[in-house]
């Protein structure tokens, strides 16, 4: 996205009228590009969360007094597998 930014004709302009590196990037560039990187970090938040949930539900995570999506999914896995069949013995 900065590669297509920088490209633009308003950052060229700028280049041209001899405006600085630094005030390019703050003025110009930042501005147009922030859109896409919260979306881009977003998901990278995202994923982290995912990840470690899915450590924590493998035995990898936190310890369990500490309250972990993985870690709750993994121990209510044995109350799930008796809801769903009803000839198990409860």
């Amino acid at each position: 996205m900065v590669l297509k930014t920088k490209a633009d004709v308003f950052v060229e302009a700028a280049i041209c009228i001899g405006c600085r590196p630094q005030r390019i990037i703050s003025r110009h560039i930042l501005p147009n590009i922030l859109g896409p990187l919260v979306v881009v970090a977003t998901l990278g938040v995202a994923g982290a969360i995912i990840a470690g949930a899915a450590l924590s539900f493998l035995g990898l995570g936190a310890v369990p007094p500490t309250p972990e999506w993985g870690l709750m999914l993994s121990s209510g896995r044995n109350y799930l597998r008796a809801a769903l069949d009803p000839h198990m013995k409860r």
